[in-house]
């Protein structure tokens, strides 16, 4: 036995061991972004809302018609001055499901949705008549 003199099959192996790793480093940097795994900031819930005032009582009722589903304690009531008028509620709210807010009339109020890392994002300005 003694060393091989012949290493022409060897700069085909190598060869196509550079080539695979050249293919998963390419498809690791598309599919992670694709994926997003580095991005794990919550996005804005997408959603259509319908709003009621009953005069009588001063309060006002947004009801989510269409959209996605979205966590209640997320998605606040806001006036005009920026202070908290309260939360949707607690738990997952879902096509259908309601939340009052008692407000004055000609009270403007936002409905603002904050991500767990603190960014907001406006849902709804809503200007009462008065």
């Amino acid at each position: 036995m003694g060393l091989r003199t012949d290493r022409r099959g060897d700069s085909r192996v190598v060869s196509e061991v550079l080539l695979v790793g050249i293919v998963l480093l390419l498809f690791a940097s598309i599919a992670v972004p694709a994926v997003g795994v580095l991005d794990h900031t919550a996005e804005r819930p997408n959603v259509a809302v319908r709003t009621s005032y009953d005069a009588g009582t001063g309060t006002l009722s947004v009801t989510h018609l269409n959209g996605d589903g979205f966590d209640g304690g997320r998605v606040h009531f806001v006036g005009a001055d920026g202070t908290s008028l309260g939360t949707w509620g607690e738990g997952r709210v879902e096509v259908g499901d309601r939340a009052s807010v008692a407000v004055s009339p000609g009270e403007t109020v936002r409905l603002v949705w904050r991500s767990p890392d603190g960014r907001t994002e406006l849902l709804l300005v809503w200007t009462g008549a008065g």
